[in-house]
């Protein structure tokens, strides 16, 4: 009988140790630290003198729920003008407010920096998608086919909570803008143009 509890009790160790070698390490804490919360700027190209906007995208795990974001977009304003914010489908849903303050670089003054705050509606936090456009225009002496403007993106976010908090892992990509020598083309409808 020794025998049997000896040779059970030494499987079931084993069985232990097999299980726990193949187990990561962290196999209970995968929410927030591996996927990260991201702020995207996009791009647009068109003629020097005229608008372009630039779309900004928030997408992150669904467990960190957004309830603010805090921007610091760093473009030089000899080159481009910001114009206005406009809303994207998120922030119209959930009724999400959006300031912004222009001011000039205290780094560089050929450089301006629009801090931009979008807050959550008081009981939706912000999801993932289109968040909204910065409008902005080329100014007419921009060369054509320069290389591109760099709008660079830094950015804070917060927790949806009655304390928010700062979360940690958060990734931006900059922005693009492109003067171009020719008009991007205008997508219609065939049907409805005749």
């Amino acid at each position: 009988m020794s025998k049997l509890s000896f040779g059970y009790s030494l499987g079931l160790l084993l069985l232990l140790l097999a299980l726990t070698g193949l187990m990561p390490a962290n196999a209970g804490m995968r929410s927030q630290t591996l996927e990260p919360v991201r702020v995207d700027l996009g791009e647009d190209r068109m003629l020097p003198g005229f608008a372009v906007t630039v779309p900004c995208f928030l997408s992150g795990p669904a467990d960190v729920e957004v309830g603010k974001i805090e921007m610091e977009i760093t473009f030089p304003h000899g080159q481009v003008a910001f114009e206005h914010v406009r809303r994207g489908l998120i922030s119209d849903q959930i009724k999400a407010e959006i300031t912004t303050e222009v001011r000039i670089s205290e780094v560089d003054p050929a450089l301006s920096v629009i801090k931009l705050t979008l807050t959550a509606g008081e009981a939706t936090p912000i999801f993932s998608g289109f968040l909204f456009d910065l409008v902005f225009k080329i100014d007419p002496k921009v060369p054509m086919d320069s290389p591109p403007i760099v709008l660079v993106n830094q950015t804070r976010v917060y927790t949806f909570s009655d304390s928010p908090e700062l979360v940690e892992n958060v990734e931006s990509q900059d922005g693009f803008i492109l003067a171009v020598s020719e008009a991007p083309p205008v997508v219609s409808c065939f049907f409805y143009m005749h």
